[in-house]
């Protein structure tokens, strides 16, 4: 692999961020490899829990790019004044409003401004809202695919299809998270040889098993992520009143936040469930990383996924994990040997499944140690670095 010294500009919608690890993952270990790394973004997190976990602080080589208005108006009065022809020659009126293209505008320079070897769309719902300046990018573009931007989007956006259709002809690469990603976007255009899947990572190390797993007299099952339909909660919650028929020691802790909150709250008190099913909102991943330790089982009953990076720091915790057959799940979990998988929208099956592993420890800790095993040897951090690191070198 070249030794190449690489400025690489990645672009999402948010960071840091509490439930987009993945990103951080990539950014620190491209950084630590010695590559510099700008992330433009619409929203910086100061959190300062974030930034002590993951030390963003001692990377000198990692610079975060507001794509806030106030930021971008002050790129663009500097080169009103110091190359005012350019500026004014860029900028035209075109069937969007003023304001639209103004900000397309400034980031046409913003970008510019910090030159990269190579740009790198987090995601590709991101992407398609730059279409207008992919052309102007003076860098390689590389645009990432995880899930819902492809799984649904083209079926409630109709445009969307087109959007995909164009991003996939201009883009260079092409990184998906899973095989069944690879197969979904292959037929919006994407041609195979930009093609490369990078299934994700996790830090094995900060994502371990503090104390031994041992039986517990209260079963405790764990849920983490957006409070989004894609996430399969209300099928999680049928489950749920399917276990309770024949076992009640147990409670369910659902952590995150989103615009499915209301319904969710709706059915469970519906259903009678409220003294087993605990929203408990968003949380630090101090408190998510005590809250693996107690947990007994993962649920993950998602109908729309890539690879949730969830299950993998669960599995990496000895936490067994039962899902939805979503996705690329499959690709991570072998059915009754490091996890259980049931068929999407499956709410009976998930019922038993799960009622079988609250009466069964031993199969449970079994389940728990082969997904450990599992994460180990696929799934750590510097074979997601290496991937992505010769992708970069390979484009430019």
């Amino acid at each position: 692999m070249s030794n190449q010294h690489l400025v690489i500009g990645i672009i999402i919608p948010q960071f840091p961020s509490y439930t987009e690890t993945f990103f951080l993952s990539q950014v620190t270990g491209l950084c630590e490899r010695g590559h510099t790394v700008y992330v433009f973004c619409n929203f910086e997190n100061k959190d300062p829990i974030i930034e002590n976990i993951f030390r963003l602080k001692k990377f000198t080589n990692l610079h975060v790019m507001p794509l806030g208005v106030k930021k971008l108006s002050i790129a663009a009065i500097k080169n009103l004044l110091f190359h005012p022809f350019i500026f004014l020659k860029g900028f035209k009126r075109s069937g969007d409003s003023l304001k639209k293209n103004l900000y397309t505008h400034l980031c046409k320079i913003y970008f510019k401004k910090y030159a990269c070897h190579v740009y790198h769309f987090g995601y590709s719902g991101t992407a398609v809202s730059y279409l207008s300046i992919l052309d102007y990018l003076p860098g390689k573009i590389m645009v990432s695919c995880l899930g819902t931007a492809e799984n649904v989007k083209p079926l409630s956006e109709p445009e969307r299809v087109k959007k995909l259709n164009t991003l996939f002809s201009k883009a260079h690469k092409i990184h998906c998270v899973s095989e069944k990603m690879e197969e979904t976007i292959s037929r919006f255009g994407a041609m195979p040889e930009k093609i490369f899947i990078n299934r994700p990572a996790i830090d094995i190390t900060l994502f371990s098993r503090q104390h031994p797993y041992k039986p517990a007299e209260k079963i405790q099952l764990l849920s983490i992520g957006r409070l989004v339909f894609q996430k399969g909660l209300l099928i999680g919650i049928l489950a749920i009143s399917e276990l309770v028929k024949s076992f009640k020691d147990f409670s369910w802790i659902i952590v995150g936040e989103g615009p499915e909150m209301e319904e969710l709250i709706f059915t469970i008190n519906l259903l009678h469930l409220d003294k087993h099913i605990l929203l408990v909102g968003k949380k630090t991943r101090t408190e998510v990383l005590a809250l693996y330790q107690t947990t007994d089982i993962f649920f993950l009953p998602s109908v729309s996924e890539g690879i949730a990076n969830v299950i993998l720091e669960a599995m990496a915790i000895e936490i067994p994990v039962v899902s939805s057959n979503s996705g690329g799940i499959a690709e991570v979990i072998t059915h009754n040997v490091n996890g259980i998988l049931c068929n999407n929208y499956d709410f009976e099956s998930m019922g038993r499944e799960i009622h079988f592993l609250c009466r069964n420890f031993e199969k449970r800790k079994h389940l728990g140690q082969q997904g450990r095993k599992t994460v180990e040897d696929g799934f750590a951090l510097k074979r997601y670095i290496d991937v992505f690191e010769e992708a970069y070198h390979a484009i430019i």
